[in-house]
């Protein structure tokens, strides 16, 4: 029956884009922009921009580059132009959506919704016309940098903090205002939100929660609540205690606390889930395990990872970070991939995640600067091989890796 109702559904879509957007478009919108843009607003740069907002990782990364990128460098330059922006639905976070959209309320833009539509004219256009309108504001990795430096654009307003304040006592944060945000990646969100897709592709970045166990006993012991954060995960932590909060479980998620315990906790301590990049976002330091695949250690600034070893199904043989390399297994994105080259991912065990937990929990309570006095030879030969490799020189090969795992590591 389920079945039924979504190709139903979904033949009703395909009738509504084919009978009334693409008419509406060719028979109505086409030629009235048409006619303004080539006859009103001549000297006009008119671009329609289309941002990421179906995934809340993209649609984090994606902001600060079209604001810091391209918005500024034509006001900058007092280019005469007009960005007409619209969102891919549906949308993964309205509180971030309504962060994102009262920061562009700036001169030469307009936000449109029914993204279909617009969309849907550029294409017209430029079949038409032969010019190209449209800009993809998609999460790009030569952009990864703006989203690393100290000039945070979004802010949560006071209101929206005092709100904050009082929810997360009803959560259960009383003692203090000291919460570590912490997760697991797994298909939940992507399974539910898109289920005519199959998110199996990235499985291979998926590993269980109890695995976290240890860090999470570590962290209470140290008086710090810890927040397991996401909107949609797949199962609830066989754990508990009144300083650990099972968030997506919570009757108190919601769009806002997503954003707001990601954006007020001490640091961030988990995968390179979509979700972790919202407290990046609000700048706060990133403590990342199991990356997967190896290229992702050094896309971001992070102060300690770990990430997820590679191991050889024939020889069984765990990968050395040259082997890695040599075998160009750094930037694989599926899971069917890592299948044909007969490499199993191994994620990241229980004592290594509670060490890289020790690790992050001193220097946030000592001085991150200590980072920077890191040179153990071993750090010192994967950095010679990665500023030289042509896939990594332009990335952040100088990230640490956990002390105790990368001595375990052959480099």
């Amino acid at each position: 029956m389920k079945n039924l109702i979504s190709k139903f559904n979904l033949k009703i879509k395909v009738f509504f884009y084919f009978f009334v957007i693409y008419p509406l478009n060719i028979f109505f919108i086409f030629p009235i922009f048409f006619i303004l843009k080539n006859f009103f607003f001549k000297t006009k740069d008119i671009k329609f921009v289309l941002f990421d907002g179906h995934k809340i990782g993209h649609m984090a990364l994606c902001t600060e580059p079209f604001i810091k990128k391209l918005y500024e460098k034509r006001i900058n330059k007092n280019h005469n132009f007009l960005f007409i922006i619209f969102f891919i639905k549906p949308i993964a976070n309205h509180y971030y959506y309504q962060l994102i959209t009262n920061n562009l309320k700036k001169k030469n833009i307009i936000i449109f919704k029914n993204y279909l539509i617009w969309l849907n004219l550029c294409k017209i256009y430029k079949f038409i016309t032969k010019k190209n309108i449209l800009i993809k504001n998609i999460a790009r990795r030569i952009f990864h940098k703006i989203n690393n430096d100290n000039n945070m654009i979004i802010t949560i307003p006071d209101n929206d903090n005092l709100i904050g304040e009082k929810i997360i006592k009803k959560l259960g944060i009383i003692k203090h205002n000291k919460w570590i945000c912490i997760t697991n990646r797994d298909g939940a969100y992507l399974k539910k939100t898109f289920k005519k897709i199959d998110s199996k592709y990235h499985n291979y970045r998926d590993f269980d929660i109890i695995t976290m166990k240890k860090a999470i006993e570590y962290f209470i012991s140290k008086d710090y609540y810890v927040v397991r954060i996401g909107s949609l995960m797949s199962e609830k932590m066989n754990f508990k205690h009144e300083m650990f909060i099972d968030y997506p479980f919570s009757k108190f998620q919601s769009d806002f606390l997503d954003i707001y315990l990601s954006a007020k906790c001490c640091f961030y301590f988990g995968s390179g889930a979509g979700i972790s990049n919202v407290p990046r976002l609000f700048r706060r330091p990133m403590f990342m395990i199991n990356q997967a695949p190896f290229e992702g250690v050094f896309l971001h600034k992070n102060k300690l990872q770990t990430f997820k070893k590679l191991r050889d199904k024939k020889t069984n043989k765990i990968l050395s970070i040259s082997e890695i390399l040599n075998r160009k297994l750094f930037d694989i994105g599926t899971s069917n991939e890592f299948e044909k080259n007969n490499i199993e991912n191994i994620s990241n065990n229980e004592d290594e995640i509670l060490n890289l937990a020790k690790e992050a929990l001193f220097l946030h309570e000592n001085d991150y600067k200590i980072l920077d006095q890191i040179s153990d030879h071993k750090h010192k030969n994967m950095q010679a091989i990665l500023q030289n490799h042509h896939s990594f020189k332009n990335l952040y090969w100088r990230n640490k890796i956990g002390k105790d795992f990368i001595s375990n590591l052959n480099i």
